[in-house]
């Protein structure tokens, strides 16, 4: 595998249709309404000629410090107990970033500019199902270079989730180059474009990929929860 890589995807590339998108705009088992149908075509297919998703990933060495502590590369990461037990026991590790892209934003930005509460609404669950769906690619991807060597990956896992701290996208992004996939990180580690996911991979020969995410935290009406059990494409990424 590579040590570091950096791809920009063709948006068709994702295998999104309109149809992903009614579960991250809060659909469940209804049908929106002919207007949101109709409203949300038009938007997918002007962003679809816009859109850039990328995706990066680093591979650096790791160890378990203890329960409930990582050492990534040359930095120590505190993921917490649940975290750092499905993470540990690997010799390697992946950082792995994903985005909609600055296209996507800058477009995002002139939408929501308009006025149009509705539409605004609409372009946030776009956002959110590219960044997580290009995640999902990626992962994907990686389990298949992996499995070419013989190693195998864990689940991912992103600060922010579980008890993992989001200050500590900050020493996630220390270990990658700087503006990685064009993301950046403002003082309270918040991304930009916003629509971006950060996650860590186990990598080793040995790698388990455990109960799967959504089974380990204990909110169940999230939206993600739900889509990612009714979409195949959509990852584990938080």
């Amino acid at each position: 595998m590579d040590l570091i890589k950096e791809t920009t995807l063709p948006f068709d590339l994702l295998g999104l249709t309109p149809e992903h998108l009614y579960l991250f705009l809060g659909y469940r088992d209804n049908t929106p309404c002919d207007d949101i149908i109709q409203l949300t075509a038009s938007l997918f297919d002007e962003l679809a000629s816009v859109c850039k998703p990328r995706y990066g990933y680093a591979i650096v060495e790791g160890h378990e410090v203890d329960k409930e502590n990582l050492c990534l590369g040359d930095k120590h990461f505190r993921p917490g107990r649940v975290i750092t037990k499905s993470l540990a026991g690997c010799g390697k590790y992946i950082l792995l970033v994903a985005t909609a892209g600055e296209e996507f934003a800058q477009w995002q930005e002139v939408k929501n500019s308009e006025g149009d509460i509705l539409v605004s609404f609409i372009i946030d669950g776009i956002g959110s199902a590219i960044a997580e769906t290009t995640g999902a690619y990626a992962h994907e991807y990686i389990r298949g270079e992996a499995a070419k060597e013989g190693l195998k990956t864990t689940n991912s896992y992103s600060p922010g989730y579980c008890d993992w701290h989001v200050v500590q996208q900050h020493l996630f992004f220390s270990l990658l180059p700087d503006k990685f996939c064009g993301i950046t990180l403002n003082d309270s580690a918040l991304m930009h474009p916003i629509k971006s996911i950060s996650c860590v991979i186990g990598l080793d020969e040995n790698a388990v990929e455990r109960a799967y995410g959504c089974s380990i935290c204990k909110k169940a009406d999230c939206f993600l929860r739900i889509a990612r059990a009714k979409t195949p494409a959509i990852g584990d990424n938080a």
